[in-house]
């Protein structure tokens, strides 16, 4: 069978290029806020960007729901009441992140950090993620008609608007704190909820209550085992940051955080992967011959992505010089072990979402607590002994087992299904 790959390559340059920019704001913005604060304050302002990232990641589990229905739904009408089922879902997410952040931002910082200064900061960061939501939503309407231009460009409008403010306090203001910054972030997630439900209700359609009963139990259905695994799957990214402060202190932390954002910058390439071979994933269990195309169209971007990992491990003390300065050269082994570990977590990409067509959610479910078991069983044995780099082959090691364990089961599980489907016939 030939396969033309240049759709899905094309499909990938868009979500790349359109990530990039995105991504690549990003990541300046964490470069001037590391101008701007002090080595231990750039570490309290790491652990801020993680509760900013995973209370406005998790909440990928309700489109992920409302891609796999929307992608088979019958008609237009079919997928409105599945995208206001998305909506309503994501109303209730949000009043539960404004309920619970003041709370569990106090007992973190006062208890586990012993630092009071971050409470305030760590709440505000949470509502931000939590104001992001809408505009997730807004990118899921394009994913799943694979118009992944839109989808791209949706992701470019918060960093952009963070990256505005941030140049402005670094010509201008001197006297910036971690408060401030964080500010600046949650000011841009307002205006992104704000443009994204008005987007949403005005031009798409959603908002007429065409939202059934059956369609949102449905998608509730999903949604809660999805919710469970991308709650674990973000929180293990970040995990690292969260607990190894109160090990290795402020100071130190703030030198992982540098290796920890870096690293962070290849979630550009796993998540312009994941973009594309969500919706794809849905039609590769249908049969072997199925899924032997899909992961045929998954080997060129996969590869790609690994050969710039391998280039990068080389470049890293450069980039860290470049754009950090000398103060955070300590980070650097740390960065190249991060490397390695990611390379297996992008081999793992073209396995990691087919749980959700075989429609085995909890199955996934389980291999991410066995995954984050592991990353904190070995941050709190491997860190206090390496300092940072104890903490990074911990989230290595993690990565690697992960690989072995979970794409063994997906294969299998997809053979198992093929079987069964074929004695049917």
């Amino acid at each position: 069978m030939r396969l033309n790959a240049t759709p899905v390559l094309w499909s990938y340059a868009q979500v790349l290029f359109g990530s990039a920019a995105g991504r690549a704001l990003s990541f300046l913005n964490i470069v001037i806020c590391s101008k701007l604060l002090s080595v231990a304050e750039f570490g309290l302002y790491t652990i801020c960007l993680a509760v900013l990232n995973v209370a406005w990641q998790i909440s990928q589990c309700f489109d992920i729901s409302y891609i796999k229905f929307a992608k088979v739904a019958g008609d237009d009408e079919q997928k409105s009441a599945i995208l206001e089922s998305n909506l309503r879902l994501k109303k209730y997410y949000i009043a539960l992140i404004l309920l619970v952040s003041y709370p569990v931002a106090y007992f973190y910082g006062r208890y586990y950090l012993e630092s009071s200064e971050i409470i305030v900061a760590l709440s505000l960061s949470a509502c931000a993620g939590a104001f992001l939501v809408y505009s997730r939503t807004l990118a899921a309407v394009y994913q799943e008609k694979e118009r992944f231009g839109l989808y791209s460009i949706i992701g470019f409008a918060h960093p952009f608007l963070v990256f505005a403010c941030l140049v402005g306090c670094y010509l201008f203001w001197d006297d910036a704190s971690l408060l401030s910054i964080v500010v600046i972030y949650l000011a841009g997630a307002l205006v992104s909820m704000v443009v994204s439900a008005y987007y949403l209700q005005r031009k798409i359609g959603v908002g007429s209550g065409k939202a059934s009963g059956s369609s949102f139990r449905e998608v509730l259905a999903l949604s809660k085992w999805v919710f469970g695994v991308t709650l674990l799957y973000y929180v293990y990214q970040r995990v690292d940051v969260l607990l190894i402060g109160r090990i290795v202190g402020l100071e130190e932390l703030g030198q992982y955080a540098v290796a920890a954002q870096i690293a962070l910058v290849f979630s550009l390439f796993t998540g312009s992967v994941s973009g594309i071979f969500l919706p794809k994933s849905m039609l590769a269990v249908q049969s072997m011959q199925a899924f032997r195309k899909y992961l045929k169209e998954a080997f060129a971007p996969i590869m790609l992505i690994l050969v710039g990992l391998i280039g990068f491990y080389f470049v890293c003390p450069f980039v860290v010089e470049i754009g950090f300065g000398d103060i955070y050269i300590s980070s650097i082994s740390a960065i190249k072990i991060l490397t390695i570990g990611w390379c297996f977590q992008v081999a793992y990409l073209p396995f990691q979402y087919l749980f959700y067509a075989l429609n085995q959610p909890r199955l996934r479910f389980l291999l991410e607590i066995i995954k984050l078991g592991t990353a904190v069983v070995l941050l709190q044995a491997l860190t206090p002994r390496y300092g940072i780099d104890g903490a990074a082959s911990a989230i290595s090691i993690a990565f690697f087992l992960n690989f072995i364990i979970a794409s063994s089961v997906s294969i299998y599980s997809i053979v198992r299904s093929a079987k069964a489907a074929q004695e049917e016939v």
